[in-house]
């Protein structure tokens, strides 16, 4: 895939502030993954003026060490099409020349630039890798850029060109090509696990759906698919096995405006059926009707928007959305539970744990929080404690609809007599409309004792 070469292997600038080469191999865990983050430099071109060369940059900019900017991975919080360039000095103490692997650890960045030196010191090639790139046209078929390549005896140097609207995290790491392989099939293996487990909930919710008739599961279940397909997206899954042929940016950014707003829609219609808002919060259920039909109207009119438009979106009004209304969904579940429903109690302690751990990951992109499997996976973390605390309150409202029958039943058999003021239900009326009807203000219902025919 190189698509362009630069010649000359002149010395580098005098203005520029050298940082630690990596020592290949640095240590026995090296062969597994070695983080390049201190041993990086940046810099930043002027987002005005005429676009530099390569081989300006390469002789005269001034780089200085990445970690000037702070301790973790490198993030430059410019949204203006400024390109941010990298260089790396590898080390190889090797008799011979030695293969690698260069993995960016960042799905989300449409067009990175990689220039490597060739074998025979006869200048560099320039690889594009990133979104805009076919997935089919990958040098390495993984869902994440990753790039190969051949470093001979002493020093080598690489560059990196990152120019995009969008926030620029940049987590470089170096494998051995084996190295490479056994993390790429472990994590494979970890994601795995995680949307299968998804996907049990998915169809657990749609089978209590199918048996007691409640919406509020089968909402549930909707809420949790479209989250699921949003991170299996957003985790280059997508651009993988669903559009190999197309480039991922235009793709991505349009789903990911609808996929947003239907999980939004998707948890307040349950939310409303869980909590029973219309019952105990009448003012709050017009407000969260409100919020459905604005989400509605994201979801159907984004699409229409061009892709500079849906990025202003995404950027700046659904993904600071999504925290006030997580946010929002805990104070609810107080308010409900301060108002006698237990269900806020489930929906209460899932809120603090979502909120904590999506607030997590939010301050690590930030730079504000250190980067770890903790922080960097908060919000997915956030999600599965979020639905199975709520499954923990699904099974509680099973209980109770349960004692509910029972208590129906006994006074159907005449074990109870029902109250005068209770209305009668019609034969198979479904759980739901009894619930409604309770929210109505129509009291609680009885069941009509079934008369045998002689």
């Amino acid at each position: 895939a190189c698509v362009a070469s630069t010649t000359g292997l002149a010395a580098q600038s005098a203005n520029s502030v050298e940082a630690t080469p990596v020592l290949w191999p640095a240590n026995p865990a090296a062969a597994g993954g070695l983080s390049l983050t201190p041993h990086l430099q940046f810099y930043e071109e002027p987002a005005s003026g005429p676009v530099r060369t390569f081989e300006d940059i390469r002789q005269n900019a001034a780089f200085r060490p990445v970690t000037e900017r702070g301790a973790g991975v490198p993030r430059f919080a410019t949204f203006e099409p400024a390109p941010v360039w990298l260089r790396l000095t590898l080390r190889n103490t090797e008799a011979e020349a030695a293969s690698f692997v260069l993995e960016l650890a960042n799905v989300g960045l449409n067009r990175v630039e990689f220039f490597i030196p060739r074998e025979d010191a006869s200048g560099y090639d320039r690889i594009l890798i990133g979104d805009q790139v076919p997935f089919m046209d990958r040098v390495i078929p993984y869902r994440r850029p990753a790039l190969p390549f051949r470093a001979g005896p002493g020093d080598t140097t690489i560059y990196l060109r990152i120019a995009e609207k969008s926030y620029k995290k940049i987590p470089l790491r170096l494998y051995s090509p084996e190295g490479f392989v056994e993390q790429a099939g472990y994590r494979q293996f970890i994601d795995g696990l995680y949307y299968g487990t998804l996907l049990v909930m998915v169809v657990f919710n749609l089978l209590l759906y199918v048996t007691i008739a409640d919406r509020a599961y089968l909402f549930l279940a909707l809420f949790i698919l479209a989250w699921s397909i949003t991170f299996i997206v957003s985790d280059g899954y997508g651009h993988q096995y669903l559009w190999p042929a197309a480039p991922a940016p235009v793709i991505w950014n349009s789903a990911f405006i609808v996929l947003n707003p239907l999980s939004a829609i998707a948890v307040l219609l349950f939310v409303r059926r869980f909590l029973r808002t219309r019952r105990y919060v009448r003012r709050i259920d017009l407000v969260l009707r409100g919020v459905v039909g604005m989400y509605a109207c994201i979801a159907l009119l984004g699409p229409l928007l061009s892709y500079d438009y849906r990025l202003l979106v995404s950027l700046y009004l659904l993904i600071p959305a999504s925290g006030i209304l997580a946010l929002g969904l805990f104070v609810l579940g107080l308010q409900v539970l301060r108002r006698g429903n237990p269900a806020g109690r489930y929906h209460t302690m899932a809120g603090v744990l979502y909120v904590i751990l999506g607030e997590a990951q939010t301050l690590e992109i930030m730079g504000l929080a250190p980067s770890n499997a903790f922080t960097e996976n908060g919000a997915r973390i956030g999600f599965v404690t979020y639905v199975l605390l709520l499954s923990v309150g699904v099974g509680q409202r099973i209980r109770a609809l349960k004692d509910s029958l029972q208590k129906l039943n006994a006074r159907s058999l005449g074990i109870a007599p029902a109250p005068a003021d209770i209305p009668v239900a019609p034969q198979g009326a479904p759980l739901e409309q009894m619930e409604d009807d309770e929210a109505r203000g129509a009291g609680e219902w009885s069941i009509t004792p079934r008369t045998e025919e002689k």
